[in-house]
């Protein structure tokens, strides 16, 4: 539709362009057939725009008519910041292909982006004994109670209140729905919303776009020509959104009891935290001569590979 639309909106300015011109050789002016030119374009850009605000992450209102290129101009800057033109292959990707050569067809490049991840996400050997053995050091439980918090069922108003909880301005998934049509259309939709909502937390399986996901690359610091430089992000539909909404809220009164307090990454925390607290280690042991070790581990990559069985 929008491509149409742009279609649309260069024919109506050529036309208006016409008439201008016809108007400046003929000295006449015709204002009916100027203003509905003008009327149409301005409804065409309106349209457009709407699209290019959500993709282009604008949330500041900008009037006047400064607004298309404005806005055109940063959704194709984004565009340009996204798009990957050349990609060097890395070790262990392809057996084939040399480490360090450049693909720069779009063919092949999209052809090695799907071998690299088909190979980040391939399931890994995993030791069951030893995750077994591990577990069992976790000492955070969840009590009786808790768990009959956590898996009451799902009320409208429980769904209202997640549903407005949710970012706005986010891309939607394959449905092409965005969380703010939720919220507008509430009094609308509610109740069928709701009854989705409420089958999918009681076991009923996601249905069709429910459970795909449109995976887009975003540019981390580094060589962009490098894919580990590249951060896959998963754009989900929102009814599965309001779902893992609706669970976060439900998690986040008993993360404290929950979660270590030795580990920061997590809701309410800083990771400004675990600086301060080792910068008083490091003191406390210099001060009164205790030995130590601090071990800095990285995993690569680590939240795409990990098992979630």
């Amino acid at each position: 539709m929008e491509q149409e639309d742009y279609g649309l909106l260069n024919l109506l300015e050529y036309k208006l362009n016409r008439i201008y011109e016809k108007c400046n050789r003929t000295g006449e002016l015709k204002y009916v057939e100027i203003q509905q030119l003008k009327d149409r374009i301005t409804v065409i850009k309106n349209n457009i725009l709407e699209g290019v605000k959500v993709r282009a992450r604008i949330q500041e209102q900008i009037e006047g008519e400064k607004v298309s290129n404005f806005l055109i101009s940063k959704q194709a800057n984004i565009k340009t910041k996204k798009a990957i033109h050349t990609i060097k292959v890395e070790d262990g990707i392809v057996d084939k292909l040399t480490p360090g050569t450049k693909l720069n067809k779009k063919d092949n490049i999209e052809w090695y982006i799907t071998k690299y991840y088909e190979k980040l996400y391939k399931k890994e050997m995993s030791d069951d004994k030893l995750q077994t053995w591990f577990l069992q050091f976790i000492e955070e439980k969840i009590s009786n109670n808790i768990s009959n918090v956590l898996d009451r069922e799902v009320d409208n108003d429980e769904i209202y209140q997640a549903i407005k909880k949710l970012n706005a301005n986010k891309s939607p998934g394959l449905d092409g729905i965005p969380n703010e049509f939720y919220l507008k259309y509430w009094d609308i939709i509610g109740n069928d919303v709701s009854e989705v909502i409420k089958n999918i937390t009681s076991g009923t399986l996601l249905q069709g776009k429910q459970k795909n996901a449109l995976i887009t690359l975003i540019p981390k610091d580094g060589d962009t020509e490098l894919l580990k430089s590249w951060r896959p992000i998963s754009l989900l539909c929102s009814d599965v959104k309001i779902v893992a909404k609706i669970l976060a809220l439900r998690l986040n009164p008993f993360m404290p009891d929950l979660i270590s307090e030795n580990q920061y990454c997590v809701y309410n925390k800083s990771i400004v935290e675990c600086n301060t607290q080792m910068r008083d280690i490091m003191y406390y042991a210099g001060s009164n001569n205790v030995t130590g070790a601090i071990i800095n581990l990285d995993w690569e990559k680590a939240f795409d590979r990990v098992s979630w069985e």
